[in-house]
């Protein structure tokens, strides 16, 4: 496709009108919070038993709260509450978020507790800042930048584990889980390749059991490394059928170069990736392979699938980034996605597995129009949105939950 009609525009700015900003997590008043912690200690808590996050009921169907407590070390320092997706989409104002600032027998503390939904899973965390920092903050590099300081949060009343990074609040259970470091992942054979096009090597490793059934390339893999996805698999039956193949770039730039060129991509898996894998184990046929991505590596998962079946026909879009131009004579957003509304004689023998997150904003209502266009086109697939944003911690758990939707056919 060189350039876009004033009819296939028109469809793409209508996509792009739908979008809402999920609003922060309602939090208790300050006296509230304040009466709540001391009622607890007149019931013979300790204030420093009380440091940490404590998940609890409410009265209100359908949600829990959230109660954090944590010390203050100065009057200018701030606590912010990062529950991932929504808070940095509320970035340009974080008044919401901040933990309240309270004195509990003499000793100053940063304390709150918010509702969210019962079934949501997001990573979450802290933020120590200060209020002159964040005022101070004016471009997109300074926001990466405070938000690669947050921590993970500690359960109430315990010593986070020195070797933990990441924290994470779940449907599951009532609890905060704290996921391991990547370096605790069962035995990874690893290597990288250097391509002329970016300008650093492609980093890959390779979990397989003896004789696997199934591949899932995951993009993005040292993520999914951290995001406990072998943990996830290992409570599974597929921990011993499937492959799982983690790939990454080193960098933003290299990131977006190799996942938005398809050709680039497919070189790399095809002449590199594949064969070095094939070295270690028996690898299973494309029709058991599948490729699974979010953001811009949910779109390249998809092209990948549709461009080149021969490599996997199976794919895991998740909160794809449909907005993405790939045409140098026109800005519109979304070109991709056009191409994919095109009639195509040739049937896809492909099958895909989408979602996208119910908080993502900007992206459900890209995700919404590839699900439309898969029905016109008649290519299989399911789609769902999960209650979570654009999260790794949601996306580890999709490929699992992909897994069982692509063995049942």
């Amino acid at each position: 496709m060189t350039r876009l009609t004033a009819a296939e525009k028109q469809w793409l700015q209508t996509v792009n009108q739908h979008t809402f900003t999920p609003p922060p997590p309602p939090q208790l008043e300050a006296a509230q919070v304040k009466a709540l912690i001391e009622s607890e200690i007149a019931d013979g808590k300790s204030l420093e038993i009380l440091w940490g996050i404590s998940i609890n009921e409410t009265q209100e169907a359908g949600t829990r709260a959230l109660q954090l407590i944590y010390p203050a070390q100065s009057t200018d320092e701030r606590m912010i509450f990062v529950l991932d997706t929504v808070t940095h989409m509320h970035k340009h104002d974080m008044t919401p978020l901040i933990l309240q600032q309270i004195e509990v027998e003499g000793t100053p503390a940063h304390a709150a507790v918010f509702q969210v939904p019962s079934d949501i899973v997001s990573t979450a965390g802290m933020i120590r800042t200060s209020q002159s920092e964040l005022d101070a903050i004016t471009d997109r590099g300074q926001w990466r930048e405070l938000f690669s300081r947050t921590e993970p949060l500690s359960a109430r009343g315990q010593d986070l584990p020195s070797h933990v990074r990441t924290s994470v609040i779940t449907a599951e259970s009532s609890v905060l889980e704290l996921l391991p470091p990547a370096d605790s992942a069962p035995d990874l054979s690893s290597t990288s390749f250097t391509l002329p096009d970016l300008a650093e090597p492609v980093q890959v490793a390779l979990y397989t059991p003896e004789a696997p059934e199934h591949l899932v390339i995951a993009l993005d893999g040292d993520q999914h490394l951290s995001n406990g996805l072998l943990n996830s698999l290992e409570e599974t039956p597929f921990s011993a059928t499937t492959a799982v193949l983690f790939l990454w770039a080193e960098g933003p730039f290299d990131r977006a170069k190799l996942f938005a060129e398809r050709d680039l991509f497919a070189a790399l898996l095809q002449q590199h990736v594949l064969p070095w894998a094939q070295s270690l184990t028996v690898l299973p046929d494309a029709t058991h392979r599948i490729i699974a991505g979010g953001s811009l590596g949910g779109l390249a998962a998809a092209e990948l699938c549709r461009y080149y079946p021969h490599i996997a026909r199976c794919a895991t879009v998740q909160s794809a980034s449909w907005w993405w131009n790939n045409l140098s004579n026109d800005i519109t957003e979304g070109t991709l996605l056009v191409e994919w509304k095109k009639a195509d004689t040739t049937p896809l023998d492909i099958n895909l597995f989408v979602e996208v997150g119910a908080y993502e904003g900007y992206l459900l209502s890209w995700n919404r129009a590839f699900r439309k266009v898969l029905q016109e086109q008649g290519i299989t697939h399911t789609y769902r949105e999960y209650s979570g944003g654009h999260d790794y911690a949601c996306w580890s758990r999709g490929i699992v939950d992909s897994l069982h939707y692509f063995t049942q056919k």
